[in-house]
């Protein structure tokens, strides 16, 4: 199959596969199934499958309407190209038309790259399996491409926990070899300013009191879900994404201190529980993943389809499959543990699942469901929810870095809290805001610089 005889996609969707694990398909419009999607995707997480799914539903969706244009042999290595620009640039013309019908607005470059690199990837899998050319195919790198690669290479190698490991010798074929067809980049628009996004201090204590709080008497301890929640992101550091895994016995009391408490972040799949086997009686560890499945016949949330999914980083687990929440505040912690064993007395018993935080309907509370409810408390309060003024759940995760710093907490102790691999990841959450830094570069009269 050539690059031009690739039919139309007529939709993209999620389904079970027959081992009962989420898949997604691009189906086309003849009815058939994308060749080798589903043999390829076998690898993928499913965030990773709609992702890709989606990047090369935009290379048929191109196919579709511009292959006629490089028919000509001569023109056919051009095709990748202008995708890849139509990618970056849009296909709106200066008067708001597009003849070929896409009306594609301008991704970002990053996006850009990963849709062409999903791209590439996809066509060397077909090519291995002698379905299709490369779609992008290898050429000699350039000097400076040799050189980028090198430093780019050098940078994870230092930033990695276990870097002293990575040797250059499997990477030297890798460093000569280009491809034909890049991401054009644009003009960089980035500034350190556009990554101050920490939740406003003085917003935090009036959203906890008052945001959460128009709830009917029947859903009161909806109320409490989210100031459980709202705490583990702003005192405790945590992901939004997080504190969603948890299940009931997850937060446990401090043996120091009986008015605090200790809460767990395990991982999804990988944590470990402990099981009584039904027929030897022998209680050992096991798999969470393998527990929800013998117990309640689930999956985990990080494989569910659609809105039900919740996802999970790859964080730096400090205590095998788990990793501890470490308050910023002891008095965070206190009111935490109060209001857990309110939650625990006040919420409706669930026997189908064990997970923590549960909607009214009993299901798991999901990323997009607390979105939801965060937002409307921001705005309760007379505040815009959005990323750039970090009133977003992320906004808190911001919010504890940069409390953390300006007590002088070590990068070290950051880094295990934060849940960072890298010590580099945490830099995104350290850039001053517009005022800290007008206070700061403001030092004239303190040096009496001008006098009149």
């Amino acid at each position: 199959m050539r690059l031009v005889e690739f039919p139309v996609a007529h939709s993209r969707v999620e389904h079970l596969d027959a081992s009962g694990f989420p898949a997604v398909s691009i189906i086309l419009s003849d009815g058939s199934i994308w060749p080798a999607w589903s043999e390829y995707r076998v690898r993928l997480g499913i965030g990773t499958q709609r992702s890709q799914a989606r990047h090369i539903g935009y290379l048929i969706d191109f196919l579709a309407a511009r292959s006629r244009e490089f028919q000509p042999l001569a023109s056919r290595g051009l095709l990748l190209q202008a995708w890849a620009d139509a990618l970056v640039m849009g296909t709106l013309g200066a008067d708001g038309n597009d003849e070929a019908g896409l009306f594609w607005l301008p991704l970002s470059y990053s996006e850009a790259k990963k849709a062409v690199n999903t791209v590439t990837q996809f066509g060397d899998f077909l090519a291995a399996k002698g379905i299709s050319l490369p779609l992008n195919a290898e050429r000699p790198a350039t000097v400076s491409e040799q050189i980028m690669f090198w430093r780019a290479w050098s940078y994870k190698k230092g930033a990695a926990l276990l870097g002293h490991l990575h040797t250059a010798v499997n990477m030297h074929r890798a460093s000569l070899v280009g491809r034909e067809v890049d991401v054009r980049k644009l003009v960089d628009h980035s500034s350190p300013l556009d990554e101050v996004k920490r939740f406003p201090n003085h917003a935090i204590v009036p959203l906890l009191r008052d945001g959460f709080s128009a709830r009917p008497p029947h859903l009161r301890w909806t109320s409490v879900r989210d100031q459980l929640i709202t705490l583990l992101l702003h005192y405790g550091g945590r992901r939004m994404s997080e504190p969603l895994h948890m299940w009931v016995g997850d937060v446990e009391p401090n043996p120091n201190d009986p008015t605090r408490c200790v809460p767990w972040i395990h991982h999804p799949t990988d944590g470990l529980i402990q099981h009584q086997d039904s027929r030897t009686s022998a209680v050992k560890n096991i798999r969470r993943d393998q527990f929800l499945m013998l117990v309640y016949g689930l999956r985990p949330l990080t494989v569910q389809t659609g809105r039900r999914r919740v996802g999970f980083k790859n964080p730096l687990m400090e205590d095998g499959c788990r990793m501890r929440v470490y308050w910023s505040d002891i008095e965070a912690d206190r009111f935490f543990w109060r209001l857990y064993n309110t939650y625990l007395a006040t919420r409706p018993r669930v026997t189908r699942h064990p997970y923590l935080f549960i909607t009214p309907d009993g299901e798991p509370m999901t990323s997009a469901a607390f979105s939801k409810v965060h937002s409307a408390a921001v705005r309760r309060l007379g505040l815009i929810a959005a990323k750039k003024f970090g009133t977003t759940p992320h906004g808190h995760r911001h919010a504890y870095a940069s409390a953390a710093e300006e007590k002088g907490v070590p990068n070290k102790a950051l880094q295990v809290a934060l849940g960072h691999r890298a010590p580099a990841s945490q830099e995104i959450y350290k850039h001053p805001k517009i005022d800290e830094i007008a206070d700061a570069m403001c030092f004239g009269n303190e040096r009496g610089l001008l006098t009149i």
